[in-house]
């Protein structure tokens, strides 16, 4: 095999972690100093604290593709890397816990009887459920705009709780939902899952679906929409005019449909 000038350049400076090329422009790093490596769309941090609280907010905890120091890997060591996807993830905010419990049961709450992963955590956020990054999701999830584990792929599931803004059902909902497939803010009817049997039965009944709709296909799209002052997750939920606003109250953010938002999500 032949190596011309150019292509041995090239890797040389992939080899060389000193140098990094972004925009067209040589970065320098030292990938010691802080444990910090650049990556694209941000950085990794080798070095992050898992005893920390995740907050995006307050940029605490390990976020997305941040790995443990390696005085972690007694207790951590099948799950250093917080990475979406993985099986389990390193839970020091209860590290003492953990200690003790596998002192007492010789396996960890999870039934992991290696002690060197005595805090790996298998349990994630379901759909639905809050987040700060994606790792923090179950397979499958990834963390959205609304700090909400949602599908990877943008659908989600009408007959549970875990459909969010601009969300989709899957094709397979078209049998039912073939004009409100999408949940958007402001769209006419929703694709309402929660109660899909009834409908099937009140279509067969009438010719048409409880909101006067006789096109079968139509028959779970749900023309009702949350009133002011109603909880709710998501700006489609709420009616014509309204938006899903968190207002602070003495113990968190509460949501409600409201036509004015001092805090809106």
């Amino acid at each position: 095999m032949k190596f011309s000038f150019t292509s041995s350049l090239l890797l040389l400076v992939l080899a060389t972690p000193s140098v990094v090329a972004k925009k067209g422009k040589k970065t320098k790093y030292t990938k010691n100093k802080n444990n910090v490596v650049p990556v694209i769309g941000g950085s990794v941090n080798l070095n992050c604290n898992p005893m920390q609280e995740v907050s995006k907010k307050y940029s605490t905890g390990c976020k997305d593709g941040d790995c443990a120091s390696t005085n972690w890997e007694d207790g951590c060591e099948a799950c250093m890397c917080s990475n979406n996807g993985n099986a389990s993830w390193c839970d020091g905010t209860k590290s003492t816990y953990y200690d003790n419990y596998f002192e007492a049961h010789g396996e960890n709450p999870f039934g992991d009887s290696n002690q060197s992963n005595r805090k790996c955590n298998t349990k994630f956020s379901l759909a639905g459920g809050s987040c700060n990054w994606n790792w923090e999701c179950d397979r499958g999830l990834e963390c959205n705009d609304d700090d909400v584990c949602a599908p990877l792929n943008g659908y989600c599931d009408p007959m549970g709780t875990g459909c969010h803004d601009k969300d989709c059902a899957s094709d397979m909902w078209k049998d039912g939902c073939l004009a409100c497939m999408c949940y958007n803010w402001g769209n006419a009817s929703w694709c309402d899952g929660t109660k899909s049997g009834y409908y099937d039965n009140y279509f067969e009944e009438h010719g048409e679906n409880p909101f006067g709709d006789s096109n079968r296909s139509n028959r779970k799209c749900n023309t009702i929409f949350s009133q002011q002052d109603v909880s709710c997750q998501s700006h489609w939920e709420c009616d014509s005019g309204l938006a899903c606003c968190a207002q602070l109250i003495p113990f968190g953010n509460e949501k409600k449909c409201r036509n004015t938002c001092g805090f809106q999500e």
